[in-house]
């Protein structure tokens, strides 16, 4: 006796469209053109990335966007299962940003892909390989959408869709647009007045005084990282430490050796409440800015938060004048202070455990 073998996918064709085919082979590229943009104003977009399901990932952080879809560029990527990244909003009322963002959130891939399989079986008569993944902000929203790219201005595109082609109402105008597409992802990234730590917008270097302890100082901020000088920090926790000072004596060959451990917690909401008083309304990707660090012979040890007022001078009396804050200190002429930490190192008889004798 003969039998046949009839699948759900052969009675119902609207499973086919938007379910059965999912349970055969992945999609693999969906998408061979980026784009990045905004739709309430200019923004920044800095080192988003978008995984997807095989592995792969694009970049989306195009720099300076105004606009829906933004810049584009080639790219190849699947179904994405993954967002992360850092954005900002522009100032409008001067140069710099008013406000930073992030995210870093899994997208439902076994739905974006359903999504995507609708929208390539959507039309009667246009067809196309590859679409456009576009990456949109809008202050601290965030969406990932679809594009097969068939334009109705354009005579030569037909976008008629089929019958039934969405009938779970996938498929939507592009924002300000007459184009279809589907969102894959809408999510709320964190907002903040001031850059987050360790972000591409954070420019916070360690820098030691004097130099030949450069290595022997280590900071911990709110995220864990662990910095020494020349490194990145964000917003501190922790100062560790331990070092020998040698002190002359008349016999040009004999020297007191001092040893030196501190390992002390740092008040994080002070550091934040000054770095804020310190920050407000700059324009923080013309200034840097580091974490100095200052040892006197003693033990003493004072860090700061110091604003570099590049080559000019003047530039740094407005800024000193327009902070209006008694933390405010002009270290030098192109230098701005704010006093985050102040303690004193424990002087001990012998080297600590781990402290090498020849530094």
């Amino acid at each position: 006796m003969k039998y046949m073998i009839i699948s759900l996918c052969m009675i119902t064709p609207l499973l086919s469209l938007t379910g059965c085919q999912s349970m055969g082979n992945g999609l693999g590229t969906i998408a061979k053109i980026g784009n990045g943009g905004s739709l309430d104003g200019a923004y920044n977009l800095s080192d988003i990335w978008v995984t997807s399901v095989n592995g792969g990932s694009a970049g989306f952080g195009y720099g300076a966007v105004n606009g829906y879809p933004g810049p584009s560029a080639s790219i190849g990527i699947g179904v994405p299962r993954h967002i992360k990244g850092y954005w900002a909003k522009e100032n409008e009322e001067g140069p710099g940003f008013q406000s930073y963002y992030r995210i870093s959130a899994d997208i439902d891939s076994e739905l974006a892909e359903r999504k995507i399989r609708t929208l390539q079986n959507y039309y009667q008569n246009y067809e196309t390989i590859w679409g456009v993944m576009q990456v949109e902000v809008e202050k601290s929203r965030i969406r990932v959408f679809f594009d097969r790219g068939c334009s109705p201005s354009l005579k030569t595109n037909d976008c008629t869709p089929k019958e039934e082609a969405d009938p779970n109402g996938w498929i939507v105008k592009a924002p300000g647009s007459i184009r279809d597409v589907t969102v894959l992802f809408d999510g709320q990234g964190e907002s903040s007045l001031t850059p987050f730590p360790g972000s591409p917008y954070d420019e916070r270097r360690v820098l030691v005084e004097p130099f030949r302890l450069a290595n022997k100082i280590t900071l911990t901020d709110t995220e864990g990282n662990t910095a020494t000088n020349g490194r990145v920090i964000g917003d501190l926790t922790r100062i560790q430490g331990d070092w020998v000072v040698y002190e002359k004596t008349a016999d040009p060959t004999v020297f007191i050796d001092h040893y030196f451990h501190i390992d002390a917690p740092i008040d994080t909401n002070v550091v934040k409440e000054k770095i804020q008083i310190m920050r407000k309304g700059l324009a923080h990707k013309y200034f840097g800015t580091v974490t100095f660090i200052e040892i006197d012979d003693d033990g003493n040890i004072k860090i700061y938060y110091r604003l570099i007022c590049t080559s000019n001078s003047k530039l740094c009396d407005s800024l000193k004048e327009s902070r209006a804050s008694p933390f405010i200190i002009r270290s030098s002429d192109y230098d701005l202070d704010i006093l985050l930490f102040e303690g004193k190192a424990e002087e001990l008889d012998a080297p600590f455990e781990g402290l090498s004798h020849s530094q």
